[in-house]
């Protein structure tokens, strides 16, 4: 269970951490509705008999919020500063996304190949029985004429 906006990251980097079997970090996760930024860190844990994960939270900075005059030129200037970190962030967030997004779906594909070819193995596996049946069915055919 996690606070919203959180899920997706921590998930995100936990697989990354599972498969590289190294630290991933991850920066500028806004919760409480971009209240608040945080970073998060997963460290697999190694040395023990199960594959554990530590995961570090750490309180970035508090966003800043406008209040004031909104005809005041400092506020105007700092709420159009406020909106272009905020862009770039978002823009980040996409890539960060997309990258994400490309890895999940490859893992996906790759997954998808094994259950195919597991599947085709089981197939190939159920017609050997079938003709191992098939024999055996004759073979207590002819065992009874012969009886």
């Amino acid at each position: 269970m996690a606070r919203e906006g959180l899920s997706f990251e921590i998930r995100n980097a936990l697989q990354k951490a599972k498969k590289t079997k190294a630290s991933v970090s991850k920066e500028s996760i806004l919760i409480n509705n971009g209240k608040k930024i945080i970073s998060l860190e997963v460290i697999p844990l190694l040395n023990s008999a199960d594959l554990h994960f530590l995961i570090l939270f750490k309180d970035a900075a508090l966003a800043s919020t406008i209040t004031g005059n909104s005809e005041d030129p400092e506020n105007v200037a700092g709420e159009k500063q406020h909106e272009n970190l905020r862009i770039k962030k978002l823009e980040k967030d996409l890539v960060n996304l997309r990258e994400d997004m490309r890895s999940i779906t490859e893992d996906q594909e790759a997954a998808n190949e094994e259950l195919q070819s597991a599947n085709e193995e089981l197939l190939s596996g159920s017609e050997e029985l079938q003709s191992l049946n098939e024999e055996l069915e004759t073979g207590k055919e002819e065992s009874q004429s012969t009886n």
